[in-house]
């Protein structure tokens, strides 16, 4: 009834991405999603450029991945790390694409920065500490697959657990509690390693507060930086 509205595109998109619905077609949420861009080129009046904002560029880079188009999906994911470097969702959906494909240290490079853009303490968001959580996960699986880096797995493991536990998710803390302890006992020579673990999958709940965003406050939410600095000052 309304058209090409890029928001309800996006946001159509945004839902059939989540597996765990009945309405799960990851290739026409592509579908929906390209039109969002075209219809925004459009608005600018410049094919080679367009008014879309980061969020966009990640639901396309993911719905590449779950239909397992890789290569898509990198160069998907670096256009959406460019309009917005200072979110850890691109950085997120990076660091696992490279941890499925076994590069490992571009994978640590990327979960290293999505933990580094995290904010600690009290003024934290409950979005913010899950990814937080997400980063150190992703940290235990990298270093699960180096040599003699057991000890430095189960450190993140902790890493991870402290932060699910301020998000107040018991169950996740526990996990990572349980397996931090295994890979400590493994460290020591003491039991076998645990099995590796798949990449962690990005929590529903980081794009679930962005979605009903309009492009303006989903890039002043994920601001540089500096300015966030300079703001506090």
């Amino acid at each position: 009834l309304l058209g090409n509205i890029p928001r309800l595109l996006i946001a159509n998109a945004y839902f059939l991405l989540i597996p765990v619905t009945k309405f799960f077609d990851p290739t026409m949420a592509i579908q929906l999603l390209e039109r969002a861009i075209n219809e925004q080129r459009s608005n600018t009046g410049n094919e080679d450029n367009d008014d879309s904002d980061f969020l966009t560029w990640y639901l396309l880079g993911r719905a590449y991945s779950l239909i397992d188009s890789p290569r898509q999906a990198y160069d998907t994911f670096q256009i959406s790390l460019g309009k917005g470097p200072s979110s850890p969702l691109p950085w997120l959906a990076v660091g696992s694409l490279y941890l499925k494909l076994g590069q490992l240290p571009d994978a640590l490079a990327a979960y290293s920065q999505a933990a580094r853009l995290q904010v600690e303490g009290p003024d934290a968001t409950i979005s913010q500490i899950i990814a937080s959580a997400t980063a150190w996960d992703g940290l235990a699986c990298v270093y699960e697959r180096c040599d003699d880096q057991a000890h430095d797995a189960a450190d993140a493991c902790l890493r991870a657990a402290a932060c699910f536990r301020s998000a107040g998710d018991l169950r996740a803390s526990s996990q990572a509690e349980q397996r931090a302890h295994s890979l400590t006992t493994a460290s020591r020579g003491e039991a076998p390693p645990p099995a590796l673990k798949g990449p962690p999958d990005t929590p529903i709940v980081l794009l679930r507060d962005l979605i009903g965003m309009f492009p303006r406050d989903i890039s002043e939410s994920y601001q540089d930086p500096p300015q966030q600095q300079q703001q506090q000052q």
